[in-house]
């Protein structure tokens, strides 16, 4: 029996021959395989009637990390590190949420993913955290700071159906 179908979101790129291309890094994928799930790319970008059909079929949604969400969207103040703004991966994102919201379908958000959750449900964001607060901790990917750099403990609430999950 195949494991459960996750949904994975993905953004607007180009090939390296700079074709339009759907992007997803790898280690989403393989992150998906390795637990047991079939992964189904989301194309942003997919009209509603789309979408929803694909979001039937789904036992889950992972919201991938990625570009910066358009300041528009929750009243953001413009800056220079504003990047990789892809607004159609936004709205089918934010439609996505609140229907998995609706439905009580199991999602997850990863980097991006977590921040367009909060967005969704209504929540702000800083759109430079580190100029309204310089010592706060960095989490982002560059140089020093690799995918697997550790910024801080996570707890895990006791009781709670991720505590479960994790045993």
């Amino acid at each position: 029996m195949p494991g459960p179908i996750i949904g994975l979101t993905t953004s607007h790129d180009q090939s390296t021959a700079k074709l339009p291309a759907v992007m997803v890094l790898r280690a989403y994928v393989s992150a998906v395989l390795e637990a047991g799930g079939v992964p189904m790319l989301i194309p942003s970008g997919l009209p509603e009637e789309r979408w929803r059909i694909l979001f039937q079929h789904l036992d889950g949604i992972l919201f991938t990390g990625g570009g910066d969400i358009a300041i528009t969207r929750y009243n953001g103040i413009p800056h220079p590190t504003v990047k990789n703004v892809d607004e159609q991966r936004d709205e089918i994102e934010i439609a996505l949420i609140k229907a998995a919201v609706a439905e009580g379908k199991p999602f997850l958000g990863i980097c991006r993913g977590i921040q367009v959750l909060n967005v969704a449900m209504g929540g702000s964001l800083y759109t430079h955290i580190q100029d309204l607060h310089p010592r706060a901790i960095e989490h982002d990917y560059r140089l020093g700071h690799e995918r697997n750099y550790l910024a801080h403990q996570v707890g895990i609430q006791v009781g709670s159906r991720l505590a479960k999950v994790m045993g």
